[in-house]
């Protein structure tokens, strides 16, 4: 979810306190919570799943199937490849010191 830990624990207290999810002890391994959605969730979640759709509707108009496969798969590639990155490289002096991505990677 690209989100900070802190970030997202503070997130999942608020959806339990508003009872919107219920934290559960996974029955295999003690040290794991595993979360899920409420009754009182479910108005919102269809609400969501609606406009997802409506806007990825949007979005893909015109858009051939096998050019949104296609696409979806290169976006899921970018991710993965910049999760797996922990720190992003400093510019390189002798790259031409613009700190551009595009630049370092031109040099490489």
């Amino acid at each position: 979810m690209d989100v900070e830990p802190i970030a997202l624990v503070r997130l999942i207290d608020r959806l339990e306190a508003d009872t919107l999810l219920e934290r559960r002890l996974d029955p295999r391994d003690r040290r794991v919570w595993r979360l899920y959605p409420t009754e009182k969730a479910t108005p919102t979640l269809e609400r969501i799943r609606h406009i997802s759709a409506a806007v990825r509707g949007r979005a893909l108009t015109n858009v051939a199937p096998q050019a949104s496969a296609a696409l979806l798969g290169v976006l899921q590639q970018l991710r993965a490849n910049l999760s797996a990155t922990a720190t992003v490289p400093e510019p390189d002096a002798s790259a031409g010191g613009n700190g551009s991505l595009a630049a370092q990677d031109a040099v490489s």
